[in-house]
């Protein structure tokens, strides 16, 4: 290295080092004071934001104070005005009950009017007689409702177990006694006379309806009113006596299971119901007294005439009874004009005067009445439609309604065809197609071309599935039982053709065959023990022949069996059993025949054709006796509608009962109405979740006796039992507290209980939790308070509401799946039997005067 180069110890290279390291000093420093800056930055950034967050927040919580003081004043003011009103409403009820001077809140009267007793206690000054007067007018009102003799009576009269003769036999009788005790105990003000006899009217007035519907009927008088010169008035009044009479013994029959506090609802019903009977008594005492004068006036001028045409004619004879007979009738004319008229009761003031409501009454039954002639409904039918469903019938039987007609075929009964096309058309009935009924419908009579579109083989089978077929095969019967039940089949398919000929109107053509078919059976039935093989076989031919020659006339010609019956003359096994199997083809036909005739081509005539059905009765309901109403045809629907409809099922309304009368059943132009659907579903809601301590069959009993109820007997049965199971198994293991095994396997158990004798409880459990479900079980069939009552109506509040999980959730422990699927399921079918009935029910729901 030359000596001018800079070594690394030389002072050129140190000044470059140092000079290095002050320039990054400095950009350390640069950066630093970058940093430093940007970090003050934020730090106010963040300092800022929370500022302003907690600025925010300030007004927040001051806009969330003032809307909140708000909203406390508004909620006080409301609150001051409704203390205000309460009060308002107080003082109004404590200067009424100063001026009627009675203290209400402790008394067991029934409506707002005191009695005998009330009166007397009033008298009495000592505080201490006063309570106890009191105290023994509730256990005299206890004992009243639980006297097994008024129930009997109850349970007979709804039953409609007294008859007219025996009303008036109980009437005169001291056994009346008890029901008057428990109406004057109940605190109801009486017709006047110290005496209910105007209620209690009511029984032989009930009694003397449901004699009109017995066996003597065509020989019923009518209710005491000349039937010729019946008016409106004459023949609704009564019936409106019998709605409120039957809706009063029901509510009578049950205050022994409900609360008897005076202001219980069902208490002020029954307060309404009794003030407006008597109203209306009043005015049907007066028409009934009218009505008994023209009577009397009548028989009077008969057996006068009579008198004069027999002293013209000089017929009179001494004893003959003329005389004896104007007598009586002057007598009876006499007496009538004697009775006093009735004095008006002022607590029994409806807010209308007796004239303007029979002005009312007589304009709607007009309007009605006109609507109903206009329609030309009239109701046609054969005698087994009332008489006997159940057996197959030899001939077809034919129901008209109005323009509709339908015919049910001969070899089936009428049940059977209704239960086969209800099966059938069940789905269809549920769609939501199913939305309009059209305003005509023809049914009946159709063609075979459009009928055979719905109608298969296997349909036709079961609509004649009674009809036992004759079998002739075996090997230990001889050649002569084989031709003598072949005879017997031809028999029956000689008619079954005959009856098809005449119904599709070729009845002139079956003379001669008619009179040979009687000839041949006389014959056969004279020689029937000498026959010879031989003779049977030509028996058999010859009874095919005039079959076949049927056949031809109903234009369902059969080429094989003609050649069949004319290709054979020595008896044989193989004819029989070739004419077996012709016979049973010949039959196939003629019921597809039958069937194409009297098909249903859609589900809305099978719908007209049930409706219709319901009508139907044997006779005893005549517009002319003034008993063909809907609540004398559904006597057990509407109790039923009674037990378990919503409140609303115990408004009465007089007009709407009249315009249900008058206007009949509707079903040309009928149409849904929702109101009606609710109602009907949750009455049958509260059936399926009530009363667990009666069986099933027992509930059931009155059901069936109501033909609404012939296609759903066996379903509502099963939900019955069900219910029950699953009510007991859910109430008892949420109390007990029990695992979801557990509780299963009680379930099981409970399903099929009639009693804790014979309860089988599962071994797991211990002896606390057996001695727990026998316990609360034994109260139940006892009528004691006891948990599964409480459960059960919870259960059924839950049920009837928006949010029936959650209410069940907060309830039951287990089996909540399964009570949401009995509800859908109850659900679905009150939709299907007001689907398939609600023309039907409209008109009920019309009779009891609910809102539309």
């Amino acid at each position: 290295m030359s000596d001018d180069e800079d070594g690394p110890g030389s002072p050129a290279a140190d000044d470059l080092t140092y000079g290095s390291l002050l320039l990054g000093s400095g950009r350390k420093s640069v950066n630093l004071a970058e940093r430093t800056a940007q970090l003050r930055r934020r730090n106010q950034m963040v300092v800022a934001k929370v500022q302003e967050t907690k600025r925010r927040q300030q007004a927040l919580e001051a806009l969330n104070s003032a809307e909140m003081l708000l909203s406390m004043t508004r909620a006080s003011e409301r609150r001051s005005r409704h203390l205000e009103s309460v009060r308002e409403k107080a003082r109004i009820s404590r200067s009424f009950l100063e001026k009627r001077n009675s203290d209400l809140q402790d008394t067991e009267a029934l409506a707002l009017w005191g009695d005998a007793d009330e009166e007397e206690t009033l008298e009495v000054s000592d505080p201490s007689l006063l309570v106890i007067s009191r105290a023994v007018r509730r256990y005299k009102l206890r004992k009243a409702l639980k006297s097994r003799q008024c129930r009997l009576y109850f349970d007979k009269i709804l039953r409609f177990e007294v008859s007219f003769s025996d009303a008036v036999l109980l009437l005169r009788s001291p056994a009346i006694g008890c029901i008057e005790n428990l109406l004057h105990c109940l605190g109801l003000p009486d017709s006047g006379d110290d005496s209910y006899k105007w209620f209690l009217y009511s029984i032989a007035l009930i009694g003397d309806f449901h004699d009109s519907l017995g066996s003597s009927f065509d020989m019923h008088p009518g209710f005491n009113v000349n039937l010729k010169k019946a008016s409106p008035t004459s023949v609704h009044l009564p019936i409106m006596l019998y709605h409120l009479a039957v809706r009063m013994f029901f509510m009578l029959r049950s205050f022994s299971y409900k609360d008897i506090h005076p202001f219980s609802c069902r208490r002020l019903q029954f307060a309404r119901y009794w003030r407006f009977y008597h109203f209306l008594f009043a005015i049907y005492r007066d028409n009934h007294k009218h009505a008994l004068r023209e009577i009397a006036d009548e028989a009077f001028s008969i057996a006068s005439t009579q008198h004069r045409i027999l002293e013209a004619y000089d017929l009179l004879r001494t004893g003959d009874g003329s005389k004896d007979r104007m007598r009586l009738f002057k007598c009876t004319r006499a007496n009538l004009e004697a009775l006093k008229t009735p004095q008006e009761l002022p607590w029994a003031s409806v807010g209308v005067s007796s004239e303007s409501f029979c002005e009312d009454l007589n304009s709607v039954s007009g309007y009605c009445k006109s609507l109903r002639e206009n329609a030309g409904n009239s109701l046609m039918y054969d005698d087994n439609f009332a008489t006997d469903t159940e057996t197959p019938c030899d001939e077809a039987q034919t129901l008209q309604f109005g323009p509709d007609a339908f015919t049910v075929p001969p070899m089936t009964s009428i049940s059977n065809w209704r239960i086969q096309w209800f099966a059938k058309f069940k789905n269809e009935l549920m769609s939501s197609q199913n939305t309009n009924t059209p305003a005509n419908i023809r049914t009946g009579f159709v063609s075979c071309d459009r009928a055979g579109e719905i109608v298969e083989p296997q349909d036709v089978k079961r609509f004649f599935s009674e009809v036992d077929q004759v079998e002739v095969s075996g090997n230990n019967v001889t050649f002569e039982k084989k031709a003598h039940r072949l005879v017997a089949r031809l028999k029956g398919l000689f008619c079954f053709y005959f009856e098809l000929c005449k119904h599709i109107g070729k009845g002139s053509l079956l003379h001669h065959a008619e009179i040979n078919y009687l000839e041949l059976c006389a014959s056969y039935e004279l020689k029937v023990e000498k026959e010879s093989d031989r003779s049977a076989q030509n028996y058999v031919k010859l009874l095919l022949l005039l079959v076949l020659q049927l056949v031809e006339i109903a234009g369902l010609s059969n080429p094989e069996a003609t050649q069949l019956a004319g290709s054979v003359d020595e008896p044989n096994d193989d004819f029989l059993v070739r004419s077996r199997m012709m016979i049973e083809e010949l039959f196939i036909a003629a019921q597809t025949s039958w069937t194409n005739l009297c098909t249903f081509p859609t589900s809305q005539e099978f719908f007209v054709f049930e409706n219709v059905m319901q009508l139907v009765s044997n006779e005893s309901f005549r517009r002319s006796l003034g008993n063909d109403f809907p609540h004398l045809r559904f006597s057990e629907f509407y109790h039923f509608l009674y037990e378990y409809g919503s409140p609303l099922s115990r408004v009465f309304d007089p007009l709407s009962v009249v315009a249900a009368k008058e206007r009949g059943l509707v079903i040309d132009g009928a149409s849904r109405n929702d109101k009606a659907r609710n109602y009907f579903h949750e009455a049958f809601m509260r059936f399926f979740f009530a009363d667990l301590r009666t069986s099933s069959d027992e509930r059931m009993t009155g059901l069936r006796k109501c033909k609404l109820f012939f296609h759903f007997d066996d379903e509502i049965h099963t939900m019955l039992d069900q219910a029950r199971g699953l009510v007991l198994a859910s109430t008892l293991s949420t109390a007990l507290g029990l695992s979801q095994g557990a509780a299963s396997e009680l379930h099981r158990y409970l399903q099929h209980h009639n009693g804790p004798t014979g309860l089988e409880v599962p071994h797991a459990m211990t002896d606390f939790q057996i001695s727990y479900i026998s316990t609360q079980l034994c109260k139940l069939d006892d009528g004691e308070p006891n948990i599964i009552d409480a459960f059960t109506e919870r259960i059924q509040k839950a049920m009837l509401n928006e949010h029936t999980e959650t209410m069940l959730r907060k309830n039951v422990r287990h089996f909540t799946s399964d009570l949401l699927g009995l509800q859908k399921r109850i659900g679905t079918f009150t939709s299907l039997f007001y689907e398939l009935y609600y023309p039907v029910l409209n008109w009920i729901h019309v009779d009891l005067g609910l809102p539309k």
